[in-house]
């Protein structure tokens, strides 16, 4: 359970503040490699784009990471005409990113392979709600409370499945906020420093009875 912490002094509380109805921010942190499922991504705003085009009008998807599938990406952009939904700003220093986070309305890692997860509890932390697989890691550290986790079949499924829960999000504000909400609490209780303190004496006291 504590394989990955997060400091959670580093995330202060959000301020209430009027948002851009006509706006929303989803952000993608990972390297663009096939098992972060970055293309998988791409084509589901490539769905959402045939059957919501309303929706694209307001969508916009932040891309944070460098890796081998980049000029694919940028390829598959332009050839779907989505330059003006997707921005690829490249490798980051992580602290910058981490600052960020907070003007972003939805997480999004369709990642097939993940360990502890730690970018997804940064975002939890933040106050995002979280769309990723529900598999390894992940399946683990978010609850069906903090947002929606894609099950792993097969490529065509995940996209429909990940553009739908994208669309869940992007029509629903109060179910954002919520998720959101539930993400940062489970953070705190679950995989935080703090939590990690309170824990200590009971994990002694387990290791003293074994």
């Amino acid at each position: 359970q504590f394989d990955t912490l997060v400091d959670t002094a580093k995330f202060p509380e959000p301020v209430d503040e009027e948002t851009d109805s006509n706006c929303l921010n989803i952000v993608f942190v990972g390297s663009l490699a096939p098992i972060k499922g970055i293309m998988m991504l791409i084509e589901a705003l490539r769905r959402i784009q045939s059957y919501r085009p309303d929706l694209m009008k307001k969508l916009h998807l932040d891309v944070f990471g460098d890796g081998p599938l980049k000029p694919r990406i940028i390829s598959k952009i332009a050839e779907y005409r989505l330059q003006e939904m997707v921005t690829i700003h490249g490798k980051i220093p992580r602290q910058e990113v981490l600052k960020k986070l907070d003007i972003f309305d939805i997480f999004c890692l369709p990642t097939i392979r993940e360990n502890g997860g730690q970018s997804i509890l940064e975002a939890m932390a933040a106050g995002l709600p979280i769309i990723t697989s529900d598999y390894g890691g992940p399946k683990f550290s978010v609850s069906d409370d903090c947002g929606f986790k894609i099950p792993v079949d097969n490529y065509d499924n995940y996209v429909r499945n990940l553009a739908d829960a994208i669309i869940k999000l992007a029509d629903d504000e109060p179910l954002r906020r919520k998720m959101g909400e539930a993400a940062r609490k489970r953070v705190r209780e679950k995989f935080s420093l703090e939590a990690l303190k309170k824990r200590i004496p009971e994990i002694y006291e387990g290791v003293g009875n074994e």
